[in-house]
Order: C-alpha cells, then structure tokens, then sequence
C-alpha cells in the first residue's frame, strides 16, 4: 500500500524502482569511482604512482587525500539535492559509500579521531547541518573510530570556493580555521568533506591540525572534481 501511495524512484531521473534503493540502475552506472592508479598524496588518477606534478609543486600538509567519485552528473545533482533540497535519504547512500571505500583504500590500518571540515557558526545556522561532519560521523561509527566536531573550528567567515581561482581559494581559507589545544596532540587524524577541487581547504585545516600537534593527517571526501 505504502508503494502504491508513495512509489519510491531514482533520486537522480525520477523512474520507478524498489524499496530500500537511491539510485536506478542505470544512473548507479554513471557514477565515476576514483580508482588505482593515482597519485600516492591527493589520488590525481594517473598512469602510474608516484607523487604527481601538482603536489611536488603545491605541497600537501596531509600525507594523503582520497575521493570515492569523480563530481559529475548525477552525482552533481545528487549532492546538490541533499545539501539544499532536504533530501535525507541520500546521505546513508552517501555514508555508505564512503565506507565500502574506506575498506578497500584506507592508507592505514586505523585512526585516532575523524573530524570533519567546519562550516562557519552563520552558515551552519542557515543551512541547520553539516554535512561533511554528518557523512564524518557516520563513518566513525562505521570504522569504529571516535568522532569529534570540537577538534576543528572554523573561525572566520570565507567567500564561497566555487568561483575563486585556485591562489584566491588558498589565499580565501588563510586563517580561517583553528584547532582546538589537546584535542589533536598526537593523533593519527582523518579528515572528511564532501568536496575536493583544488585542496585549499583542506591543508588549510590540515596545517591547523598539525599546528595543535596531529601527527598525521589523511583526507577522505565523497567526490572530487573533474581533472584537466
């Protein structure tokens, strides 16, 4: 009855399918995983390992950084619903593979602590979550690793990332973010957002990460934007 009333369809195109999936299998299909080989510090694919010409000439303050998919259509859509459009059902989808991804390529056996890049106080009151600590927080509880968004504070107001070139988006994120003492001392940290483009806001948090004494920092987040 509650399928006749409510039939569930495929976030991304709309068309029927069961119960207890996000996706058709035709848009599941569309989705880019990011997958060996890659860049041993961001995960850049590339032909083979090794440390890509980006990093040795913009170095990292993470030991690494890994995507589970490339940012396009569908996904594009997808995270737009869900950060904007009150689409819930969408983040266990998304948690769920950041998991599996996590099981097949975590740099390291385990971490002290996941913590998750902090949204401003303004910003967070106006959109009422975060979603890069709601997808960090499940995965802790995934992977059994304590979740903390008290390590990671974001302490100035930033433009938006998304039109700035890659210098003004370094340059955009200075200063921006603080890591609250002890929290961090000697722990083996990962850092999760939704979104890598250029990395500035990542090894901005990163290095203050590092500042409050981390002792390694990897990054993991749910897409990636197409490389050119």
């Amino acid at each position: 009855m509650l399928d006749l009333l409510f039939p569930p369809v495929c976030s991304a195109c709309g068309i029927r399918i069961g119960r207890g999936s996000q996706l058709c299998h035709d848009c599941l299909g569309k989705l880019r995983y990011l997958t060996p080989p890659w860049c041993s510090k961001c995960g850049m694919p590339q032909s083979q390992g090794g440390v890509c010409f980006h990093c040795r000439q913009n170095p990292l303050s993470l030991e690494t950084v890994r995507s589970v998919f490339i940012y396009e259509e569908p996904l594009r859509g997808l995270i737009h619903q869900w950060k904007f459009s009150d689409h819930p059902e969408l983040f266990y989808f998304f948690a769920r593979q950041m998991f599996l991804f996590s099981q097949l390529y975590s740099p390291l056996a385990s971490w002290d602590l996941i913590t998750a890049v902090p949204l401003h106080p303004t910003r967070e009151r106006e959109r009422d979550y975060n979603q890069s600590s709601l997808l960090a927080e499940a995965l802790g509880k995934s992977l059994e690793v304590p979740f903390s968004a008290k390590t990671l504070q974001r302490i100035r107001g930033t433009q938006p990332q998304s039109k700035l070139s890659e210098t003004d988006r370094r340059r955009n994120v200075k200063f921006a973010f603080h890591s609250a003492p002890g929290l961090a001392n000697g722990k083996r940290i990962l850092l999760v957002d939704d979104l890598f483009t250029t990395g500035a806001t990542l090894n901005q948090c990163a290095s203050s990460l590092k500042e409050a004494g981390a002792r390694r920092i990897d990054g993991l987040t749910l897409a990636r934007t197409p490389l050119t």
